[in-house]
């Protein structure tokens, strides 16, 4: 077989293969299969698999964060008639692949490229304990390759990672009231993800289908970037059926892979009724995921409690640094399941409005750092992106609101109790009190 020389793959493929224009499909699939996808640097052993197939030539990873041995010398050619191995060229700007080169995206419909969500979680027990496994199981559906990682040491916490085949890590910083600290959370999840997407998500949230979907599409149309989406609260009390209708819905599926693969099982469109029917989308403060990309938060997130204002200083950091925010409200159905406030100790009031959440607003530098997901930069809907116009809107209110606050505390509060203080003698005088009965 001639030889074929290898050239770096387009920036959203995860890798290609360079196979002789006489090979079939049929064992071309068959060698994608043997390798498993999932190979680090420097990937020789698939390599050496690869070049043993025959007609197959090379392989070639395009990682962003790629060794410049890996990525500009290119891979050297295993097969030649001759022997020799040569260097390939860089391929010149505007040039088109050779018709060798046939892409892993081309068979299987979707990129390489996938996702590692990161949670905590309050103990398993009680209904606390039944919600966070229905998100969790939830989790695991979205993709057979997907890395969810679990924080924290809570009750039950190693047991449900075992169980659903999650990574563990037990140790989370705390503050000095032992709340688990998000500064940390996002550090370590940076460090240790095996994917260049992330996603940290509350762990009362169930996501579908659509999730996945949202985030194959912005990827598509950037780099970096952070998602964001209005959550539906929906009362959920008992374990959610995920496998009761796995043999019917395998059954009635098309026999296409890539249409089984997209069509929903019966869990999610109970669900997706159930939440229409009974449930409410909350507005846009209210934010429970945030799907971004590896380096977007850096060492200076402030040491936030795991309370509130945090999510809001998330979107404005993401903002700040003239990222895209997106909105994927309109296509995605997230789920919150209800529940109360028994894990802490002052219930709903202390989350909301206790010690901590007033040091949080503080860390996060006061209002003018607090934004929500109303002040996205675009959303997404079915046909695709569109600039979200009604952020203007959304900073106008921000600003009048808190303009309004100015002027009640900062002016005229001070007015009225000077005008209180000035007129107190005349009032005095002309109302004077009543001598008073010993």
């Amino acid at each position: 077989m001639e030889p074929i020389q290898l050239v770096p793959a387009p920036p959203h493929s995860s890798f290609c293969f360079l196979v002789s224009p006489r090979v079939s499909h049929q064992s071309l699939l068959s060698s994608i299969f043997r390798t498993l996808f999932q190979v680090p640097y420097p990937a020789t052993s698939l390599f050496a698999a690869l070049t043993q197939t025959p007609g197959v030539c090379g392989v070639f990873f395009p990682f962003r964060n790629s060794p410049p041995a890996l990525a500009d010398r290119g891979v050297r050619s295993a097969s030649s008639t001759k022997g020799d191995h040569r260097r390939s060229p860089a391929r010149s700007k505007g040039s088109r692949l050779p018709s060798r080169v046939v892409h892993a995206s081309t068979f299987f419909g979707y990129s390489q490229q996938v996702l590692t969500l990161f949670t905590t979680a309050k103990p398993f027990r009680g209904h606390i304990g039944i919600i966070q496994r229905n998100a969790m199981k939830s989790w695991t559906r979205l993709r057979a390759d997907i890395e969810i990682i679990l924080f924290g040491n809570d009750e039950g916490a190693a047991e449900v990672a075992r169980e659903l085949g999650v990574r563990h890590e037990a140790h989370v910083e705390c503050n000095e009231l032992g709340t688990k600290r998000l500064d940390y959370l996002f550090a370590r999840a940076q460090a240790v993800a095996r994917h260049n997407v992330l996603c940290y998500v509350n762990c009362d949230i169930i996501l579908m289908q659509d999730f996945w979907r949202a985030i194959e599409r912005v990827r598509g149309a950037h780099k970096e970037f952070l998602i964001v989406g209005r959550r539906w609260d929906t009362d959920i009390t008992e374990p959610l059926p995920f496998d009761q209708h796995a043999g019917q819905s395998e059954h009635r599926q098309a026999a296409h892979w890539e249409t089984r693969e997209r069509q929903a099982p019966d869990w999610q469109e109970e669900l997706r009724t159930l939440a229409l029917r009974r449930g409410r989308q909350r507005t846009a403060e209210w934010i429970d995921y945030f799907v971004f990309s590896r380096g977007l938060y850096g060492a200076d997130i402030p040491p936030f409690a795991l309370r509130v204002f945090w999510d809001n200083w998330l979107v404005w950091k993401a903002l700040d640094s003239q990222k895209p925010v997106v909105d994927a409200s309109r296509v995605v159905m997230a789920v919150h399941q209800n529940h109360d406030y028994s894990h802490h100790p002052q219930g709903k009031e202390g989350v909301w409005n206790g010690a901590e959440a007033g040091r949080n607003a503080q860390l996060a530098g006061g209002w003018r750092h607090l934004r929500t997901i109303a002040d996205a930069t675009q959303m997404l809907h079915e046909d695709g992106l569109h600039e979200n116009t009604k952020r203007y809107w959304s900073a106008a209110r921000r600003f009048l609101r808190q303009g309004g606050r100015v002027l009640l505390y900062d002016v005229w509060h001070p007015l009225w109790f000077a005008l209180l203080n000035v007129s107190r003698p005349l009032r005095r005088a002309l109302h004077p009190r009543p001598p008073s009965s010993s």
